[in-house]
């Protein structure tokens, strides 16, 4: 809980105030000046993690925050604007109509969500790709 009537720069309440074509310009912006071409030919996949082979130069994990019960949120009730922009080709037949807030519909249980296999999944996806670069650094 914040007591104090602070100015702010980041988090939620600056985020909502700022209107929206403000933050797309700035992150269009700042997208734009990552592209380059370094001659060789990338791709990134948008697939459950355990469907990957272990062939790639360098793995991202961005794991689900988890609450004093074990559980995470569930990404396609909280942020499925953003699971939607990830498959956008089948955004439109996954929401969830019969709820207001538009959800997306999960092709399955996920385990990230799984009380009972959360810790399982974290096994199995650091035994997956063990023998990839770890220190948050590309190797040289």
């Amino acid at each position: 809980m914040r007591t104090s009537d602070v100015e702010r720069n980041f988090g939620n309440k600056t985020t909502w105030d700022k209107p929206f074509p403000q933050h797309f310009e700035q992150f269009l912006s700042e997208a734009a000046g990552a592209v380059f071409d370094n001659g060789m030919s990338c791709r990134a996949e948008n697939r459950d993690v355990f469907d990957l082979d272990t062939d790639y130069d360098l793995v991202y994990i961005d794991p689900p925050y988890m609450n004093a019960n074990g559980l995470g949120p569930d990404y396609f009730d909280f942020y499925h604007f953003l699971e939607g922009l990830a498959d956008y080709e089948h955004w439109e037949s996954r929401i969830d109509r019969r709820r207001k807030h538009l959800p997306l519909r999960a092709d399955a249980k996920c385990v990230w969500l799984d009380k009972k296999r959360v810790c399982q999944a974290f096994d199995d996806l650091f035994a997956k790709f063990r023998k990839k670069h770890s220190s948050g650094q590309l190797p040289q």
